[in-house]
């Protein structure tokens, strides 16, 4: 027995075939069988004559995870479930909610308040990549959530809120604890290029924190510093 059969879809798999019409049977929190369920005994049954059902959207750039220290985090983000998003990628721009270290504290602390207006002292529960995890696992999310290790905390944690070029030991700092990141689970590095502390960054310090992320096969995305640049100069 089902718990629910959404009948009479047009299914789009994400195999890249053609819709096919189907009966889907729903028991728990899991698709158990796709096909004809005509006869087949289920506590509910819902007609979705005319409408495609689908696999969930990922949402590859997304500022979601910044809501998750609020305790109305879930409804702040249902609009994305009603939208069909299931998946957002977090950490985006260099930005994020962790890690966060002791040495420069007070810079990480501004750089938060100003983009969540939270109140740093009675929000943050967490300091690394790995206990914030460790925080989301424990208190529940409305959608699943891959998260990035984000560039601008993590050379505010190295340098503070300077205006210059990181040092060989920064850099080394910023490798470290990127590295703690990806051990924790990070699927990879963000950077935001185009604005502060990311806009204080070098050739050489991208390639030594992109070894890392070679390291541990994961991804490198980026807010570029100008789109111009690359229409107008595609090859400086």
């Amino acid at each position: 027995m089902f718990d629910l059969i959404i009948e009479n879809a047009s299914v789009v798999d994400g195999s890249g075939e053609e819709p096919f019409t189907a009966d889907i049977g729903i028991a728990g929190d899991r698709i158990e069988e796709i096909g004809d369920l005509t006869g087949v005994e289920a506590a509910a049954r819902l007609d979705a004559s005319g409408k495609t059902v689908c696999p969930g959207f990922i949402d590859v750039h997304s500022h979601a995870d910044l809501a998750l220290f609020r305790e109305d985090h879930a409804e702040i983000l249902s609009p994305l479930v009603r939208q069909g998003i299931t998946t957002y990628v977090g950490g985006n721009c260099g930005m994020a909610l962790a890690p966060i270290t002791e040495e420069h504290k007070d810079g990480l602390q501004m750089y938060l308040e100003v983009f969540t207006q939270m109140d740093f002292e009675k929000s943050v529960r967490w300091d690394s990549m790995a206990s914030f995890m460790d925080m989301m696992d424990a208190e529940g999310m409305l959608l699943n959530c891959a998260m990035l290790a984000p560039h601008g905390m993590m050379r505010i944690s190295a340098c503070g809120l300077e205006t210059r070029l990181a040092t060989g030991d920064e850099v080394a700092r910023m490798r470290r604890s990127l590295e703690e990141s990806l051990e924790a689970g990070a699927f990879g590095l963000s950077t935001g290029l185009q604005y502060f502390p990311g806009n204080q960054s070098d050739t050489e310090e991208l390639v030594e924190l992109g070894k890392s992320v070679a390291k541990y096969g994961g991804i490198f995305t980026s807010h570029l510093r100008s789109y111009r640049t690359l229409r107008d100069n595609p090859h400086p």
